[in-house]
């Protein structure tokens, strides 16, 4: 079992690994920290017009393949998702002139997905078994947690992975 700060390690990888092969967003911050109501903030220049996208992301990173648990879907817990829209909820009301959006990315071992939260359909909330923190010691707790299944097609960016 991964120690916290190997855990936060890995979620920072993803999101350096994404970024490589993204020519047209900039990242602004990583805050890949346990107490950050999300990931990292990104600036994407590839809107069609002179105006920026400033994106607030939550990064997941899973040790398993996107099927291999038979979900449709991407898991992404509804607590997640509540810190980030409320992240970009305050954002705008701080820089009214600034376009922020909602974003959640999803490495697999075989595929990552970006997806922009505002244009997902998320169906129903269902409760996952998942673990309740990320452990440090090993000893982790397993809870019912509220979640969503993003539909892969959603995605805005879809990568394989080697």
């Amino acid at each position: 079992m991964k120690t916290f700060t190997e855990h936060i390690n890995e979620e920072t990888e993803t999101i350096k690994q994404f970024l490589k092969t993204q020519n047209n967003i900039e990242i602004k911050e990583i805050k890949n920290e346990g107490y950050s109501r999300y990931d990292f903030d990104f600036i994407s220049g590839t809107t069609g017009n002179p105006f920026k996208i400033y994106g607030v992301c939550e990064a997941k990173t899973r040790n398993s393949n996107s099927n291999d648990y038979g979900d449709t879907g991407v898991l992404i817990e509804l607590d997640k998702l509540n810190s980030i829209c409320k992240e970009v909820t305050s954002k705008k009301e701080e820089n009214i002139n600034g376009d922020y959006r909602p974003y959640y990315l999803s490495k697999y071992n075989d595929v990552t997905y970006l997806f922009n939260l505002e244009k997902c359909q998320l169906g129903n909330i269902i409760f996952k078994r998942c673990p309740k923190t990320s452990s440090i010691d090993g000893n982790t707790e397993w809870i019912d947690k509220a979640c969503f299944l993003l539909n892969p097609k959603d995605a805005i960016i879809k990568i394989y992975n080697d």
